[in-house]
């Protein structure tokens, strides 16, 4: 599948999701048993192949050896938050379809990663320690980058590195996917990857230098975190959709 064709099915899963008769429920209760026990929702993210070349962050013995490095990658998208936090912190069934709306329509290029075993997508989605908190994914991806500032080869060094670090690259598993890692690196440094992927109105600008930092005192997925997650949506969508 490519890009537009994956872009397509998005939309329109979301769209579908829009019109689906739970959001006429009057409890936010009987919408959680119209999705866990009827199956009614899909999730709308969409994986798509695009042409990428690998080799160029790879120790390579010798230069015939570049035609065994794979000149693809599938990328996939991935939602701000599941439609479950959504209903949890919303105060409303009202709200929480309007705030479906606002995370979910028209964003499929917000978040864009590398789909392949242990990505950064499932593992940002685990209970622990993300939650499904893109500050939280933010500054651990900035923290690769600290890690490759020297060095952007894959090498015996940099992937101990990587692994043994065990306060910061905790994405650690995806880091150290082939695609993942030379995907990264084609960006250069945190800055890029930010401004690349329009991705500002998550983190913080200093002086014109882009920090990830977290959004609450506590790491929880909490009212507070989601309140703070709906107004940075709402600015990402002034500056790249609205």
């Amino acid at each position: 599948m490519n890009r537009n064709e994956a872009q397509a099915n998005y939309n329109r899963k979301v769209e579908v999701t829009l019109k689906q008769d739970f959001w006429n429920y009057e409890s936010k209760e009987e919408v959680f048993d119209a999705i866990e026990k009827y199956g009614v929702y899909t999730d709308p993210d969409e994986a798509y192949e695009v042409s990428f070349s690998a080799y160029e962050n790879i120790i390579l013995q010798n230069e015939s050896e570049k035609s065994n490095i794979v000149e693809s990658i599938t990328l996939s998208s991935d939602g701000l938050c599941g439609i479950k936090k959504i209903i949890q912190f919303s105060s409303s069934v009202k709200e929480a379809k309007e705030n479906y709306k606002l995370i979910r329509e028209g964003m499929f290029e917000c978040l864009i990663w590398p789909a392949h075993v242990q990505s950064i997508n499932i593992c940002r989605g685990f209970k622990y320690p993300f939650d499904d908190r893109i500050d939280l994914a933010l500054v651990d991806i900035q923290s690769f980058y600290e890690k490759i500032d020297n060095e952007k080869k894959l090498s015996v060094s940099l992937i101990n590195s990587i692994k043994n670090d065990k306060r910061n690259c905790l994405f650690d598993r995806a880091y150290l996917n082939l695609m993942t890692f030379t995907w990264l690196c084609s960006f250069g440094n945190f800055n890029n990857f930010i401004v690349e992927r329009n991705l500002e109105a998550f983190v913080n600008n200093t002086e014109g230098k882009l920090k990830a930092e977290l959004w609450t005192e506590t790491k929880k997925f909490d009212e507070e975190y989601f309140k703070k997650l709906i107004s940075k949506t709402h600015k990402y969508r002034t500056k790249n959709i609205n």
